[in-house]
């Protein structure tokens, strides 16, 4: 048992800083290159040139910084990689531009959405696999996601789904998403 704690120990000490900086640079908060670099790695996502420009124009005009775009496009790209609809993404920048929000509360807004299309699909897959499928499983992530973002517990969408109810409070309804059983 000692000898595991030691072999362990040594190769944190050793590997651990060289592992850290590379998550460190694609993770949910460390830096993700420059804006060259990301602009790479999000068309190597399969981002096109006009959704790269898009996202771009929109960041200039809200008046984030070079990093601050950079995390952005990191955030679209890899929504695009893990299969989620990265244009509701484009969508919310467009939206918060739009309304003049300043720069930290956009990007605080793209963050959480991201973190409610992960776990508004993580929801549809679970549906699925109880045997509603979804009429289009794009389509299914963002009226979950919704759903979600506008208050709705997990619980209850998973509830209005399976059982074929209305959500409380008149929140979006998820069922329109999904063909039944």
């Amino acid at each position: 048992m000692r000898v595991l704690r030691v072999l362990t120990c040594v190769l944190l000490a050793l590997g651990a800083p060289a592992l850290a900086g590379e998550l460190g640079r694609l993770g949910p908060g460390g830096p993700a290159g420059t804006l060259a670099e990301v602009r790479a790695q999000a068309r190597a996502a399969g981002l096109g040139d006009e959704e790269v420009k898009e996202a771009e124009d929109a960041c200039r005009e809200a008046g984030l910084t070079s990093a601050e775009t950079a995390r952005v496009l990191l955030l679209v790209a890899r929504a695009r990689v893990a299969g989620l609809p990265h244009e509701d993404l484009l969508s919310k920048l467009r939206e918060g531009v739009a309304k003049g929000a300043p720069a930290e509360a956009i990007l605080r807004v793209l963050e959480r959405r991201t973190l409610t299309l992960r776990q508004a699909s993580d929801l549809v897959e679970r549906l699925t696999l109880e045997g509603h499928r979804p009429v289009d499983a794009k389509l299914a992530v963002c009226a979950v996601a919704d759903a979600l973002w506008a208050g709705a517990s997990p619980s209850e969408v998973l509830r209005a789904v399976r059982e074929g109810s209305a959500l409380p409070r008149g929140l979006p309804d998820p069922r329109t998403a999904f063909a039944g059983p």
